[in-house]
């Protein structure tokens, strides 16, 4: 039986892939690893594959090093949608002197954004979709739509946010200016609306927001059966919104790569009339694109695959020329932020010349 060493502890793995998965995995599962490992190698050799689901951690960029060099399947399952603005901004992440996986060692990458697939397989890595447990919907009702003649129901719009959607006041005020512009564009209209928020200066700041309408109890996916589309920040309830077959409009504030495929996108400089007109009227085009760029597949059953997978050899090769390039990359960032290291970089400057 195949030997599976997960990084993290179970609880945290339950979230992703549900709360019984180990019992659907083709192997023996372990979870976490001892405070001091006397002797890396030996401890790995006992396993066929190592998942983890954080990269921004030394100790598990050095296991997964080590792995790779012991020709042992290494695996990172993402917990959501990966937000390049988060992984730029974000104060606990940038500290490192490195970006969340951008030199990528994993044999495979489990993720839910299909626009990254390219990236990580010109990295080396095998990318497999899948959605995480938390992401996942059943759903059997009707939608509302938005545009329907029977003046009974009530069509509205959630708005909301993911957890952490700004990181300086610029992008605060950015939020607020498009969440603000958004609802006077909807009372023009007569669409209703109503928000999740739970930011403190994101409430105060937007002026239509009330108690009354601001729904934050319960989970996000019975909120959002009962609305008609959904404009958010990036986050991962946008894979949510996708399979309750609800318009997502991406709120876009920053200036870096999208990574989810929203069908609409809200930004300063666009006719906010005709992007909210087709949103309303659920643009079959959009919609169909939103559809086809997610994958409702399971990660055990996509972990039980790569267990299968042998082709192995091809990947090791190609990492240690990424390896090389990736820690070449890192000492100039060490180099960067040290005065003595900016001075070796000036001298060497000047030696080229």
């Amino acid at each position: 039986m195949k030997q599976i060493l997960f990084l993290q502890p179970k609880q945290y793995l339950n979230r992703l892939l549900g709360a019984e998965f180990c019992q659907y995995i083709d192997g023996e599962c372990f979870f976490g690893t001892p405070i001091y490992i006397v002797n890396e190698e030996k401890f790995l050799k006992k396993f066929d594959i190592v998942v983890s689901c954080i990269d921004h951690s030394r100790s598990t960029q050095n296991l997964i090093t080590i792995a790779n060099r012991l020709n042992i399947k290494t695996v990172h399952l993402f917990d959501g949608t990966y937000d390049i603005g988060n992984v730029v901004n974000n104060p606990h992440l940038i500290r490192y002197p490195y970006y969340q996986l951008s030199g990528c060692f994993y044999k495979y990458i489990l993720g839910t954004d299909l626009i990254l697939k390219k990236y990580f397989e010109n990295q080396g890595s095998i990318f497999l979709p899948y959605m995480p447990k938390h992401c996942l919907v059943k759903f059997s009702g009707e939608k509302i739509a938005m545009d329907s003649p029977d003046k009974s129901v009530t069509k509205r719009v959630l708005i909301t946010t993911s957890n952490s959607p700004y990181f300086n006041n610029r992008e605060l005020i950015e939020i607020l200016y498009l969440i603000n512009m958004v609802v006077e564009e909807f009372r023009l209209i007569g669409i209703s609306f109503c928000f999740r928020i739970y930011d403190k200066k994101l409430a105060d700041g937007i002026y239509a927001l009330n108690e009354d309408n601001n729904y934050i109890e319960g989970q996000f996916e019975d909120v959002a059966k009962n609305a008609s589309g959904i404009i958010t920040t990036p986050s991962s309830i946008a894979y949510t919104a996708f399979q309750l077959q609800l318009p997502v409009g991406l709120l876009i504030y920053r200036d870096v790569p999208i990574t989810q495929p929203a069908g609409w996108l809200i930004s300063r400089g666009i006719c906010i009339k005709e992007t909210l007109s087709s949103f309303i009227r659920t643009d079959d085009f959009r919609m169909d694109y939103q559809n086809r760029m997610t994958s409702l597949a399971d990660g055990v059953s996509q972990i039980n695959t790569l267990i299968k997978d042998n082709n192995y050899d091809n990947f090791v090769g190609k990492q240690k020329k990424i390896y090389a390039e990736y820690l070449l990359r890192l000492i100039m960032l060490y180099l960067k932020k040290s005065l003595i290291g900016n001075q070796i970089l000036r001298y060497i400057k000047k030696w080229k010349k």
